[in-house]
């Protein structure tokens, strides 16, 4: 993601990424087919995300 995005257009991919994990794993036909290691990593760098960019609106940035 390139480093000039504004912390409002990064929530917006953070949004369309939550929404692909959302997909894949309701594409699996059986949960237990997820790696949920994998899939803990990918939700903590999308909430780490959020949380950058929530910092950087009460800066007003």
């Amino acid at each position: 993601m390139p480093d000039h995005l504004q912390p409002i257009d990064r929530l917006d991919y953070a949004v369309l990424a939550l929404e692909g994990l959302n997909d894949l794993v309701a594409a699996a036909p059986n949960l237990q087919e997820v790696p949920s290691e994998k899939l803990s990593v990918l939700i903590g760098l999308v909430a780490d995300e959020i949380k950058d960019c929530a910092e950087e609106l009460r800066q007003g940035h």
